[in-house]
């Protein structure tokens, strides 16, 4: 996970030389952001700048890309950025309310809640700038190399990939499908990239949980023996396992974990 970052609901690494030094966690209720150090014992602070309708981050370099439910991406400085504490720069409005965001070489993609996905540019001293999108297509969101994971069909069950240097010209690839769910667009719950696919967490019409690998050759199969989480909320790859975490109950958090 050093190496890859922190992927997870309301939690996201920044990297320097391979290793995450910052989190970026956000309340889901507030809708406010926070910046941890992993090193040492330093309190998370807030990052007012940063708004009070926090949805999606995505870091970049020493400074952090702030989506916010109003559909506003927001330009604002990290704990290691030398603005540190300033202003964040004057936002962006390129989706109409932001839904999922993920980092990328140039910059980051942004999804909003009416299915359009947005690749921006974050420019030197200056606001990110977004140019070629792709609609109809649902988050979660996971970027591997040139391939991008995101989820379609009626109710977000489809699994689909794009490519990231000509995301213009839509993700109409299928890896396969996962059981639907109950809500439109809220059947997968997170994405883990494989080397040839992804790891999907996603919940059925009886909000079962269901953790299933979608490989580019092969489909959608569902992996078994990953404990009995309740709901499950994230997923994360390493060699050839899957780590799974959900809600087990009572507030508390629990991992399952299955070969892939």
């Amino acid at each position: 996970q050093a190496e890859d970052g922190i992927r997870d609901i309301g939690v996201t690494g920044v990297q320097t030389c391979a290793l995450p030094i910052s989190l970026y966690p956000w309340n889901h209720e507030t809708g406010k952001l926070f910046t941890c150090a992993l090193q040492g014992a330093a309190p998370c602070v807030q990052l007012k700048g940063a708004g009070e309708s926090v949805t999606a981050v995505a870091p970049f370099g020493t400074r952090v890309m702030v989506g916010s439910n109003d559909g506003t991406v927001r330009d604002c400085p990290g704990p290691d950025d030398p603005d540190a504490g300033g202003s964040c720069r004057q936002p962006i409005t390129p989706v109409n309310a932001v839904r999922a965001m993920a980092a990328v070489p140039d910059g980051f993609l942004v999804l909003g809640e009416n299915g359009r996905l947005e690749q921006c540019t974050v420019r030197q001293g200056q606001g990110p700038m977004c140019g070629a999108g792709v609609g109809g297509v649902s988050g979660p969101l996971a970027v591997t190399g040139d391939t991008v994971y995101v989820t379609g069909g009626n109710m977000g069950q489809e699994i689909r990939t794009c490519s990231l240097a000509n995301l213009a010209a839509g993700c109409d690839t299928s890896l396969g499908s996962v059981p639907a769910g109950r809500l439109a667009g809220w059947t997968v719950r997170g994405f883990a990239p494989l080397a040839d696919g992804v790891v999907v967490a996603s919940a059925d019409a009886d909000k079962n949980p269901i953790v299933s690998a979608c490989r580019t050759a092969g489909g959608c199969k569902q992996i078994s023996g990953v404990g009995d989480v309740e709901s499950v909320f994230a997923a994360a790859t390493s060699g050839g396992s899957a780590y799974v975490g959900g809600g087990a109950g009572d507030g508390y958090i629990e991992i399952g974990r299955a070969h892939v």
